[in-house]
């Protein structure tokens, strides 16, 4: 059995791509489209119920027994059962060209009976950057539609099954905060995630194990700048939400919720930023380590040229060709029986004392050290 090979996941951004019906598609041995499912729930103040999707044609029973109902899509969308449920709601056909396309900046649309929303939630199997979610809610129905199955809802579904909290009392806006609200919270994990990550990055540096950390520093740099467009554009949506120009969907007191849902955002706005700039700090503290190595070898390499010299004028020195039969006074010591003798131990001794001058001036040796000695000398 093949391995399937793990994709590289792409930056936090959009991508052009389209949904295609699942039925056109040709079927491979190692992929295979992900599975359209769809859960309807309705709901009013004394009870709720999720309903057998089967059969589509029932949705003007499941209306009618119903304040509020809920249709979530997810999954590659067949898109001739999701055209009947935009028929059976009237939703306006460049809504659902725009639900159907899984580019869409995060954004706000209004048309006669419904508005239209757009987010971007991390993909759950870290495949791509982010996946699309729709959301259409007008008078008593919500809709959302996801590219691909998220648990993100699973918490606003079980608070509507087991009648928990003002969900079943309250709007139709108020199931549109829950769910939009559960979609920021996502970006938290992401955000905290790369946050650990720099963190670790930051500890390889400052120990000296950082190989490969300055381009993982950046990609994290990266992922921060495109994470921010999202979450700015995310931001604009909702704030549009919380003034009057959607009063007519949007009552006062799920205003108030999606004001939450705004302050949520700008957290997360606040926490990109910082983390951004800590980003930035690490690179810095990257490239300030890697020139103090520098630096440190090229001390090293000057303290060693700096030994070598007097070395080098001895060898020379004694390498100078004076007869010395001529002359007493042409280098005795090269008749002299301890000549060589003496030579290495005038080398020797010029290397001692030019090793312990540095020493003592702090410029090799243990830094405690050079900070006790300094501190002597003052």
């Amino acid at each position: 059995m093949k391995k399937k090979k793990k994709r590289k996941r792409l930056p936090f951004g959009f991508r052009h791509s389209k949904r295609i019906n699942t039925a056109d598609m040709p079927q491979s041995n190692n992929e295979s489209p992900e599975k359209m499912e769809v859960q309807i729930i309705g709901y009013n103040q004394e009870m709720s119920r999720e309903y057998d999707t089967s059969d589509m044609e029932m949705l003007k029973k499941i209306r009618s027994e119903n304040d509020i109902i809920w249709i979530n899509f997810s999954g590659n969308l067949e898109v001739e059962i999701f055209k009947k449920v935009s028929d059976f709601f009237k939703l306006h056909s460049l809504a659902v060209e725009d639900a159907l396309s899984v580019y869409q900046r995060p954004k706000i649309e209004e048309y006669k009976n419904f508005i239209y929303l757009v987010s971007r939630v991390p993909d759950p199997l870290e495949e791509n950057p982010t996946t699309q979610i729709s959301f259409f809610m007008g008078k008593g129905f919500v809709i959302s539609v996801q590219e691909r199955k998220n648990s993100c809802f699973d918490a606003t579904r079980n608070k509507l099954l087991a009648d928990k909290g003002k969900v079943r009392i309250w709007s139709e806006a108020y199931l549109l905060f829950l769910l939009y609200d559960s979609v920021v919270m996502q970006y938290f994990h992401v955000v905290t995630d790369l946050g650990d990550k720099l963190s670790h990055l930051e500890n390889q540096i400052i120990n000296k194990n950082d190989t490969g950390t300055l381009a993982e520093t950046h990609y994290i740099k990266s992922e921060m700048y495109n994470l921010r467009r999202i979450i700015f554009a995310m931001r604009e949506t909702i704030q549009r939400l919380t003034s009057e120009e959607y009063e007519d969907y949007i009552d006062l007191k799920a205003r108030l919720y999606f004001r939450d849902c705004a302050d949520h955002l700008y957290q997360l706005l606040d926490l990109v930023d910082y983390t951004r700039e800590w980003s930035a700090s690490t690179v810095e503290l990257h490239m300030s380590n890697l020139s103090n190595h520098m630096n440190e070898v090229m001390k090293m390499l000057t303290l060693i040229a700096t030994i070598f010299i007097p070395l080098s004028f001895i060898a020379g020195f004694y390498g100078m060709n004076f007869n010395p039969e001529k002359s007493v006074l042409n280098m005795p010591e090269l008749n002299w029986k301890y000549g060589y003798p003496f030579a290495i131990f005038l080398m020797l001794l010029t290397v001692g004392i030019m090793t312990g001058y540095f020493f003592h001036k702090g410029w090799i040796g243990n830094s405690e050290k050079k900070k006790d000695l300094k501190d002597d000398d003052s």
